[in-house]
């Protein structure tokens, strides 16, 4: 892995991915109606959360899924857009651990593994505020244009 990549590693690259994370979250207008925070940003990983409220729970008393998917959607766009890309998930895949509840404040942490051309692979992990593990998604976005493309010369590996 190349170091002296400004997007990958670095105060520098961590101080844009948190200025492009907060610049995505004033523009998103979904993550703002379900409550989302960014906890942590930097050029590779971002934590965000949320709370599970009455409207997001469903017939069997739980958060539904949806919800919960929604969260891992946002972090892992924060993260791979964190890069210094313009990128939307193209396809994702998630794995339900446990339940969330009522009241439950979810953290997903959501980490770039994989990044070739205009492809960035995702790891998010959910947990609630016990660190109860909640769920696993992997997701690939794509980049929408060349937007500091030149800049990440990082190969293969993130």
């Amino acid at each position: 892995m190349q170091t002296d990549d400004c997007w990958c590693s670095g105060e520098i690259a961590d101080q844009r991915a948190r200025k492009i994370g907060i610049e995505m979250l004033e523009n998103d207008q979904g993550s703002q109606r379900l409550g989302l925070k960014i906890t942590k940003h930097n050029a590779r990983q971002c934590q965000v959360e949320m709370s599970v409220t009455s409207n997001m729970t469903n017939g069997h008393d739980i958060c539904h899924g949806g919800y919960i998917f929604s969260l891992a959607d946002s972090a892992l766009a924060f993260a791979c857009n964190g890069v210094g890309v313009v990128a939307v998930t193209s396809a994702a895949q998630i794995d339900f651990m446990n339940a969330a509840n009522l009241g439950d404040v979810l953290s997903a942490e959501a980490t770039v593994k994989f990044r070739q051309g205009r492809q960035l692979i995702c790891d998010v992990k959910i947990c609630n505020q016990e660190s109860q593990l909640i769920a696993l998604c992997r997701g690939r976005q794509v980049s929408l244009n060349n937007r500091a493309q030149t800049q990440n010369t990082i190969g293969n590996n993130i």
